[in-house]
């Protein structure tokens, strides 16, 4: 079995020589996509609506691109092999990252027919499941939180191989190089839904997209995508082929349910130990 290049080896190699993608100059022309490519295409218009061993998980923690103990700064160009969507719902307590719990309520999908909290018995019993389906649920609604926004948080998961540039866009390179899954938050929803009106109706598996967090206030940062190049024109062309053969396992992962397992009790800090100073004492001259 061949082995996969690892993320940080993938992301090391950031000099890319392909040719920038530029909006309105005629080196994007998506009438030259196959109509084998609709399915693919209406699931990411689809994403777009109301607003996919594992695959590590890119870490926005502190406004930077992390995997593991590798941090990349605030930008990676990726080529997004496949959208999900999660609908988290923690309940009436506030986030707390030093204390984070499981959800009370959770959904996952690929479309947003299948936006509805799971239906095995075993997994509904470590939640309070507010609806059957996330439409119509209230806590789906904006309004239903302290800042006007909804109280269950809405995310996008992009399954995506990471940073790539022209050595990395063979078909065997497409193949092997290690994928990652990067969660969009609720914030940046709305940059989300503008980067799939710039790519109108060319699937995101055929481009490479830059993503940048930008410092804000507000959110602590934005994720903001930029369509950098095309890596292919036609479902026929291997490098296409080679990444929409890594859909099946990219929605696997999109599919993994969250972690619902309580937060194990933190050990009590040990108190730090008093310096014992010794008391100099006169010496008996007789000894």
């Amino acid at each position: 079995m061949a082995k996969r290049k690892t993320v940080k080896k993938v992301i090391e190699r950031t000099a890319s020589a392909v040719t920038p993608f530029v909006v309105g100059k005629g080196d994007f022309d998506v009438t030259n996509f196959d109509d084998d490519l609709a399915a693919a295409v209406a699931e990411q218009q689809a994403s777009a609506e109301g607003i996919g061993a594992g695959w590590p998980f890119v870490s926005t923690q502190g406004g930077f691109f992390s995997v593991g103990d590798d941090k990349f700064g605030k930008e990676m160009d990726v080529v997004i092999v496949a959208v999900g969507s999660r609908n988290l719902y923690y309940g009436e307590e506030k986030f707390d990252r030093d204390n984070i719990k499981p959800p009370i309520c959770f959904a996952i999908g690929i479309g947003s027919e299948e936006m509805a909290p799971p239906k095995d018995v075993k997994t509904r019993e470590l939640l309070d499941v507010q609806s059957e389906t996330c439409e119509g649920c209230w806590a789906n609604a904006f309004g239903t939180n302290d800042r006007g926004g909804k109280a269950c948080g809405n995310y996008r998961r992009l399954a995506v191989i990471p940073a790539l540039q022209e050595s990395d866009l063979t078909p065997g390179a497409l193949t092997k190089n290690s994928g990652a899954i990067l969660q969009i938050p609720p914030s940046s929803l709305k940059n989300w839904r503008a980067y799939l009106n710039v790519l109108d109706k060319a699937p995101t598996q055929a481009i490479i997209t830059t993503i940048t967090l930008e410092d804000d206030q507000k959110t602590q940062f934005q994720m903001h995508f930029t369509p950098k190049s095309q890596i292919a024109t036609s479902f026929k062309d291997p490098r296409m082929t080679a990444v929409m053969g890594r859909r099946k396992d990219a929605v696997e992962q999109l599919r993994t349910y969250p972690n619902l397992a309580p937060p194990e009790p933190k050990k009590p800090k040990k108190p730090a130990r008093k310096k014992v100073t010794k008391k100099k004492t006169a010496r008996n001259k007789s000894f």
